[in-house]
């Protein structure tokens, strides 16, 4: 008589494999998509902040390179983001505010903007001092 090994045979147990597979599969694409928003969302706003540095440089560039007598409140007023940062940046604002200073004009620069959630973004802000040519302080 042979002897042979009395083993029960693995009924569905494939099915049971496939079935995790299938599990741990969605588990995956579910977190490599959300890791995927969540760095588009980053590279949109790491896209929004430097669009709106570069205008707001290009902006107090412009505004600096005017002659002392050209930079007044009215100039200053006439002075609008440019279509491109509009389009880039949602709901974007320019406040420009110019004071006297002690015989010197400052130029206060802030672009403003919603972030897709609609709160507002941190604004970027620059500062600049324009003195009379041929008056230096020490």
């Amino acid at each position: 008589m042979l002897n042979r090994p009395t083993t029960t045979p693995r009924r569905g147990a494939i099915v049971h494999e496939a079935s995790v597979a299938v599990i741990l599969a969605g588990a995956i694409i579910a977190c490599v998509a959300q890791l995927l928003t969540f760095s588009a969302q980053q590279t949109r706003a790491r896209t929004q902040r430097l669009t709106a540095v570069r205008e707001a440089a290009n902006l107090m560039e412009q505004l600096m390179a005017r002659s002392w007598d050209d930079l007044t409140a009215d100039h200053i007023a006439e002075t609008r983001l440019s279509e491109n940062c509009h389009s880039a940046l949602p709901g974007s604002n320019l406040d420009v505010v110019l004071t006297d200073d002690e015989g010197a004009k400052r130029v206060h620069l802030t672009i403003t903007w919603q972030h897709a959630s609609g709160n507002r973004e941190a604004p970027v802000q620059l500062v600049a001092w324009k003195y009379p040519r041929g008056k230096v302080e020490q």
